[in-house]
């Protein structure tokens, strides 16, 4: 592997400085990320991407227009696959429901 990317081993474990150095964290300043209906899919995409694009891992790597094309058809293949091969009678559409992030960065559904 690139030593640059290197997170830890098996005899010291993962580098305590991780989230930072690979910006774990970068969905949370990001309001396009923060807005997003797919952030708890990806969390600002992968950083091995960006990193592929711009030669850095500080930049978002958004996957919308990919979920957005492709969702629907997985969901409704895995239900395929989930009941043995029939057409499931179901309907995708926008929750109601909106997902909040409460201070101490968990997801919070509203009851």
């Amino acid at each position: 592997g690139h030593e640059q990317f290197k997170i830890g081993d098996i005899w010291q474990g993962i580098n305590e400085r991780y989230q930072e150095t690979h910006h774990l964290g970068l969905w949370q300043r990001e309001a396009q990320c923060r807005e997003c209906a797919y952030l708890p899919l990806c969390f600002g995409g992968c950083r091995y991407m960006a990193y592929q694009r711009d030669g850095h891992m500080a930049a978002v790597d958004c996957r919308q227009p990919f979920y957005d094309a492709t969702l629907p058809a997985m969901l409704l293949q895995e239900l395929r696959y989930r009941y043995g091969g029939q057409e499931p009678e179901v309907r995708i559409q926008e929750p109601e429901v909106g997902i909040t992030m409460d201070s101490g960065s968990r997801f919070a559904c509203p009851e």
